[in-house]
This record gives C-alpha cells, structure tokens and sequence, in this order.
C-alpha cells in the first residue's frame, strides 16, 4: 500500500548553492504531508548535506536524506525507488526546481487519477529568460490515450515524467550507476512498462539551463561523451530480447535508441576536439556487427555522410558548421 501520492527522487551532489530552492519549492506546496521527498546525496565535498538536514528537521514526515558514496545519477534513482512510498514516482535534479502553484495542480489531479504515466509540460529556464517546453503539443491534454498513440514520437524528456511506481517496477531493471545521460535508460523502462497516458496542462518543472557544469553543456558533453554509446548498447541489447511484446511498443522503444543515436552523431559533429572520434567509430562498427537489422532502420539523416569515411567525414561536417 502506497502511504503517499508521490514520491519525489533528487539528485544532489555539491549541490549547496541551489538545493534550498529546490526543497522550498516543494516545501511550499499546500499538499506536502503527500509528498515523499528522498534526497539522496551522492557523496557531496560540499555542505549539501547540512542544507538538506535542515528541510528534514522541519518536514521529517515528507523530506528524507540519505548519503551515500558517488555513482552517478543513475544510482540516486535506484537508490529511491527501493525506498519510495510513493503511489507515483517523479525525478527531479538538485539544482531545478517545480513551479509550486503547478505542482499544486499536478498533486490534485494525481489524487484521482489512475494513468500510468502522467506528462507535463516544463520550462528550460536560462540566466535571464525561460522558455515553455510543450510535451508532445499533437496530442490533446486531459485525455486517456494509450501507448499506441506515442507511436510517431522522438523523446519522451525526464522532466516531464511522473510514473506509476508500481508500474515502472514491473520492468525490475536497475538504471546504469557511475554513468551520464541515463535518463535515456528511464525513459526507455517507463516506455516499457506503461500501457496508457494522459497528459496535464501546466508547466510544472523548473529545467536549470546554461550552467557549464552541466553534463549537456558543450564541455560536459566532450567529459562524459563516451557514456552515451554505452547506454545505448546496454539498450540495444536488452531491444533485440524484447520478442513478447507489440508492434507499436516496439516501435516506440525504437524510436528512442534512434533518437539518441542520431543525437550522438549530432553530438560528435559539434565537438572540435578530435581526440575522442574513436568511440563514434567503434561504436558505430559495432552496431552494424551486432545489431545489423537495427542499424539498417536507424535514420541519421545528413550524418550519414560521416560514414563514408569516419575522420574526413567528421572534419567535413565540422569545417561546414564553423562556416554556418
């Protein structure tokens, strides 16, 4: 039995500049006494831990921490989903934060509501601007549909994700711990497990943009770039055993290793540096090798023409960006 609405897994690592207004944003809700708020900390050097103690001494009833050795934010969610209560199950990083007054409206509707997935629309917010992130703006909002209807999309992003736990644990897979860019592998097990959706009106998470720490800046790409083919590896790995399942969920859990695949030729075409084009081209061989049918339907689209020959390829479509 699930003793609250929503379980709540943050990130936090160094994280002591921003953490209090992720917390406060939470705290602030009318709904906190349903709220299950696990901090985990993945082994901070700075004084995260004290920040969020303090939050645990006002609202021990809702807020949580738990400190534990660094592996990445990967093992932060396994690390929740052992512990949640949750009858769903959302992520949210250290330094973002909710819109209170939406999150509000989020809790209200997830009190009545029986969907696996529900989706909300976010915010990238930058130094001086914000923008609205519309969560697959084709489809109509507060209406039930069912998987099938994800059939033509891209990416699903984290931050517009709140999972039924009961559901996603059906799919019993850990994500990928000391590794970047797993919100791939959490998209993908939630695509995997769920059979219906409906998406929220509102904007409900608060996505920090334009820091250069962050692992989607230019120079944390470059850092962690070799995770990302990893990732999808460990993927494809686990698609080419997915024989009992449908066509379209197929489909769709294609559509995301595509997607991300795509993205890393996007990846290595914007990066200047080529000391790393080695994990492109190795990986790459390695899925004509070993997944042939699945690299054969994987569109890259102008990037294709990297494969010709890898290096010259690479320094053509880098010299062109440089002109553009």
């Amino acid at each position: 039995m699930n003793d609250k609405i929503l379980t709540i897994s943050i990130a936090a690592y160094n994280v002591a500049s921003v953490i209090d207004d992720c917390l406060a944003s939470l705290v602030s809700s009318r709904y906190i006494d349903q709220l299950d708020i696990i901090v985990v900390d993945d082994g901070s050097k700075d004084d995260t831990p004290q920040h969020v103690e303090s939050f645990v001494e006002k609202y021990p009833n809702s807020i949580r921490y738990v400190g534990k050795e660094n592996g990445g934010h990967g093992s932060t969610i396994n690390t929740s989903l052992k512990l949640a209560k949750g009858k769903y199950f959302k992520v949210i990083d250290g330094d973002d934060w909710v819109d209170t007054k939406e999150f509000d409206r989020l809790i209200e509707f997830l009190n009545q509501a029986t969907e696996d997935l529900v989706l909300t629309d976010y915010d990238e917010v930058y130094s001086h601007s914000s923008t609205p992130v519309h969560v697959l703006p084709y489809l109509d909002r507060n209406i039930e549909y069912n998987l099938s209807s994800l059939i033509n999309f891209d990416y699903l992003p984290m931050h517009a994700i709140t999972v039924k736990l009961d559901t996603y644990l059906q799919k019993n897979e850990m994500i990928s711990e000391h590794r970047f860019y797993v919100d791939t592998e959490f998209v993908y097990f939630v695509l995997s497990s769920i059979n219906n959706f409906i998406i929220t009106n509102g904007s409900v998470y608060q996505y920090r943009l334009d820091q250069p720490t962050q692992s989607v800046s230019s120079m944390g790409i470059f850092k962690h770039i070799e995770d990302l083919p990893y990732i999808l590896l460990r993927l494809l790995g686990l698609y080419s055993k997915e024989s009992n399942i449908d066509s379209d969920r197929s489909q769709i859990l294609f559509n995301i290793i595509a997607s991300r695949y795509k993205l890393l030729f996007y990846w290595f075409s914007i990066i200047t540096d080529s000391s790393k084009d080695a994990i492109l081209i190795n990986f790459d061989k390695t899925v004509k090798k070993n997944y042939t049918s699945v690299y054969n339907r994987i569109s890259i689209g102008k990037y294709a023409l990297i494969r010709l020959n890898y290096s010259l390829g690479l320094a053509i479509v880098r010299a062109m960006r440089k002109l553009v």
